[in-house]
């Protein structure tokens, strides 16, 4: 009988300890100051080409999104997002290449833990074939501290002209498509009709088969393209005669 009664107040003390250590845990988790931060992400760098759009579209925009931790608030709460500068780069500057960051009135609404971030980006004033760099980085103020260290910025890359996609790299530019250059990129759309951009890449990859395909196509395609008199050229004006090269 009086095991029983210990190993009743043994279990009613291990129960209690539980929640106690639970209850504790839940309120370091909770309470104390809010915090925020970007959305986990394997690429912290968007790209956007303005090549694509028509003439009239003079401005786009491109999406972040940040999320935060701690209590939530009955009222909207602004956050503070800067732009860093990228060493060697050719860093956008605001008012020409893209909005004011002050002007967004950037906030997590009530109730809420996530909000998007809209960047906006002009046309107007990119020079051509530039590319420029736009870094974010989010900032301690009044309603939040920063949180992961690594998930405090993210950029943008953005051009009037095409960019290298980030899938033309590795396996498919050593035996598939050979060094980038604007020159080649334009010709091989003009010629194929298919943008060759990361979403085309990215298919052409998962299809078996079809790296070899595309690079035979583009062979055939240049060689006609020569039989006519034309020549293409890279960026540095020297001539591809194949793919890869």
């Amino acid at each position: 009988m009086k095991m029983k009664k210990m190993k009743r107040f043994l279990i009613s003390g291990l129960l209690a300890g539980c929640w106690a250590a639970c209850n504790s845990n839940d309120y370091k988790m909770y309470s104390g100051e809010a915090y925020i931060q970007f959305s986990e992400t394997k690429d912290t760098l968007q790209r956007y080409s303005f090549y694509f759009q028509p003439e009239q579209v003079t401005e786009d925009t491109v999406w972040f999104e940040v999320i935060t931790t701690g209590y939530t608030s009955s009222d909207p709460r602004s956050f503070k997002v800067v732009q860093g500068q990228i060493e060697g780069q050719n860093n956008a500057v605001a008012g020409e290449q893209y909005k004011f960051f002050d002007e967004m009135n950037y906030s997590v609404e009530a109730g809420s833990v996530k909000a998007r971030v809209p960047v906006v980006i002009f046309r107007n004033k990119l020079a051509e074939r530039t590319t420029y760099y736009l870094r974010l980085e989010i900032v301690e103020n009044d309603f939040f501290k920063t949180g992961v260290k690594t998930e405090l910025h993210r950029t943008v890359v953005f051009s009037k002209d095409l960019l290298k996609p980030a899938g033309w790299g590795g396996y498919l530019e050593s035996v598939v498509l050979g060094p980038y250059s604007i020159n080649k990129h334009m010709w091989m759309i003009e010629q194929t009709g298919k943008k060759w951009d990361d979403e085309f890449l990215t298919a052409l990859n998962d299809e078996p088969g079809s790296d070899m395909y595309w690079r035979d196509k583009l062979n055939e395609y240049l060689l006609e393209y020569n039989r006519q008199g034309n020549i293409l050229l890279d960026d540095d004006n020297r001539e591809i005669t194949g793919f890869p090269e």
